[in-house]
């Protein structure tokens, strides 16, 4: 008797007939067509069509990319595409390990130390001071010299 697992108690027969590849290469052959000329009708690159017909699934881009390429491929031929699609992902999920995510770690917040906040903050208190305490008498020695030259020069 077999003993119920949980949801995934039912698994779905696994195909023992053709594969994907060899499916969609016999269909092709079959209606007489050129893989080049479906390449260019369905706007995907040669090499991944003849890399799906061949099996060779390392060469194609990531799974998700392939997947719409066989859909698209088994529609064109005629072919149920939800049953090719499942029948792809059966062969292609022991072919795939799992991929690992690599996240970025994130940068660590650089700011200015405060001893530096500090000293600027110093330097500017010091170059208004300046500026407040020599201005002023900066403009009375330009007044006076006004004066004394307007009154030793009259016009």
């Amino acid at each position: 008797m077999m003993k119920n697992k949980g949801r995934n108690a039912q698994q779905e027969p696994v195909f023992t007939g053709p594969g994907v590849s060899e499916l969609l290469k016999t269909t092709r052959e079959r209606a007489g067509q050129e893989l080049q000329v479906i390449s260019q009708v369905l706007r995907i690159r040669y090499i991944y069509l003849e890399a799906i017909e061949g099996g060779r699934y390392d060469e194609l881009p990531g799974k998700t990319y392939v997947v719409g390429f066989v859909r698209a491929y088994a529609e064109h031929l005629g072919l149920d595409s939800g049953e090719v699609v499942k029948r792809f992902k059966q062969e292609v999920d022991g072919l795939e390990g799992r991929s690992e995510l690599m996240f970025p770690s994130p940068v660590t917040e650089q700011s200015v130390p405060g001893g530096a906040i500090i000293m600027i903050g110093l330097v500017i208190l010091a170059a208004a001071y300046g500026g407040w305490y020599f201005y002023p008498r900066k403009t009375a020695v330009l007044q006076n010299w006004y004066l004394i030259c307007r009154l030793n020069f009259p016009k």
